[in-house]
This record gives structure tokens, sequence and C-alpha cells, in this order.
């Protein structure tokens, strides 16, 4: 969080403690309950925790499943399953609970002077906040949603069909910005490619399904697209570009002369110039583009290598 606030790093992924949105029953026989939390989280549900007693030396373990509370009591829950940003929690029998507490509010053994664990937490080991008494909300339909394959500037995106779908509408956010609609599908649409999506971009992909009954099942997707600072195998050659930020213009540097062609492009994969070379050193004049973030392509017959180039005027 330090280098995010003071010193801009972009690796912001999950440094946050996951946090629970909402709440709900996943099947009609009450018998499945799912937690949703932020949608860029990706949660881990440890099974349990083996530790050395502080009194007898002894090992003892607790079990997770022991300190999910339905309505403030223990043992109704067999057991969980992390899937994302949801945590799936299996119950032993049907529940009417109307609230769910996770961690106890206290030591549960005399084994240790403080809670051990097991834990939920996320893939960066950031734990998830302990809550007490959130509200169970009713039923919801739990409908899966995945991205397939990426490519630079191509999503394609995949989806569980629920019985009785009416309608479907996918949306996208871009970089924390508005929900968008990117289509309007008939009922047996499973799968959709997104071909407008940009190189280093944060994408949450929003599913609304309408069913026969007239009610809306939500499902989000986060898709963080990759930005290319080279390609995915070493080149025996390489590429240096000066000044980076450039303002007027960048020198273009290989490491050994060869015929190439070079191609500006913003994250939107819009062109902006294009040349030829066979020079070591070449010049490209940037003084009339817009501030931003673009990515230069050398290609030649041994391969190409891609740089990030900023133009701040």
């Amino acid at each position: 969080m330090v280098n995010r606030d003071f010193y801009g790093s972009t690796d912001t992924l999950q440094i946050n403690s996951p946090d629970p949105r909402k709440i709900y029953y996943s099947n009609t026989q009450q018998t499945q309950l799912t937690i949703e939390f932020d949608i860029d989280q990706e949660l881990v549900a440890q099974k349990s925790f083996v530790g050395t007693s502080v009194l007898n030396g002894q090992q003892f373990t607790l079990y997770l499943k022991d300190y999910i509370y339905l309505d403030g009591q223990s043992g109704s829950v067999d057991s969980l399953r992390a899937e994302g940003n949801k945590v799936h929690v299996y119950l032993n029998k049907p529940a009417t609970a109307t609230r769910l507490t996770y961690l106890p509010p206290v030591v549960p053994t005399g084994h240790a002077i403080a809670y051990t664990g097991p834990y939920l937490l996320n893939k960066r080991e950031q734990y998830a906040f302990c809550f007490e008494n959130v509200a169970i909300g009713p039923y919801q339909p739990n409908q899966t949603l995945q991205a397939t394959s990426v490519d630079l500037f191509e999503v394609a995106l995949r989806w569980s069909l629920l019985p009785n779908t009416r309608e479907m509408k996918l949306e996208r956010q871009e970089n924390q910005g508005t929900f968008t609609t990117l289509a309007t599908l008939p009922a047996s649409s499973t799968t959709y490619t997104d071909k407008s999506v940009a190189p280093g971009s944060r994408y949450v992909y929003r599913l609304r399904t309408t069913l026969q009954s007239a009610a809306e099942v939500t499902t989000l997707l986060l898709v963080m697209m990759s930005l290319p600072t080279g390609i995915e195998e070493p080149q025996p050659w390489s590429v240096q570009l000066s000044p980076n930020p450039a303002a007027q213009e960048v020198l273009i540097q290989l490491s050994e002369a060869q015929p190439a062609q070079i191609t500006l492009f913003d994250q939107t994969g819009r062109v902006h110039r294009q040349q030829s070379t066979s020079q070591r050193e070449s010049r490209l004049v940037v003084g009339n583009l817009a501030n931003g973030l673009y990515l230069l392509r050398v290609q030649t017959n041994r391969g190409t290598l891609t740089r990030r180039l900023l133009i701040r005027h």
C-alpha cells in the first residue's frame, strides 16, 4: 500500500484484505451458501490448522468449518470451497439462518493464547476481514463467468447457462469507469468475444441474466489485460528508446543493423506511425501525438520486440 500510495506502484492487485460484499443461499434446498468478496480478489479457504498446545505440548487441529457460525451457532458447515472471488459454504442440512459470522470472538480452545487459524485469505496471503452477523440473502442461482482466452486486443468470455433464462445483457467497465452495454444476447448464448480491449487495461465484465420469472442474476468477472514489454521468447538482439518519456521525437536504437519495420500504436490498437529502416538508429517524430502510453513494435526477419513509450509534452 505504501508503494501504491507514495511511489506510484501499479502492482496493486489483491494487496487489500478481502472484504465480503454479499452472502446468499445458492441452491433451492438452502444447503449451500455463497460469500462474495471484492471483485479483484481470488480467495483461498484453508481447511485446517495443526498446532502444538502451549499447555501440554500435544498437537491439536482446528477446522475452518467450525468457525463459520449461522445465527451465532457452530456445527452447521460440512465444508468450504473457494472459487475466484467467491467462497461456497456447504451445509450438513437445510438451513433457515438469516445471519452469518466468520471467526470466533474469543480463542476457541485452551491450546493457544490467540487464534492461530485456519483462515480465509487471498492468493497474496492477505487475510480476509472477520465479520459478525452479516445478513444472508434469499436464494440466488450461482452463475459462472470466465475468460477462456485472452489475446493482446481480444478476450473471449464463457458462462454457464441458467435454467429458464429469458435474456442476457453483457456490460463492461473499463479502468473503474462506468458500465457500458456490449451486447444484449439471446437466452441460449454462452459465449461472447470482446474484440475492443486495450493492452494494460483493467476490465470488469457484468453479465445480467433475466429469468422467466423476471428475477435478475448479476455475475461479475475481472480481467486484467497484459501490457507487453517484449516478446515471450528472448531475441539475440535488442531495442532501446530514448528519451522515454518523449516530447518531440524518439531515437530508436537496435543492437545491430538489420531490415526492420517500426510501428507505433496506442492502447486501443490504433496505428499512429509506421516506417521501415535498415540502420541501427532511426528517429520517430511524435510531437503532434497526444500525451499517453504507446506501444512501439519492431519487426525483423529475426523476430519481434515491443517496447512501451510514454509521450509527455
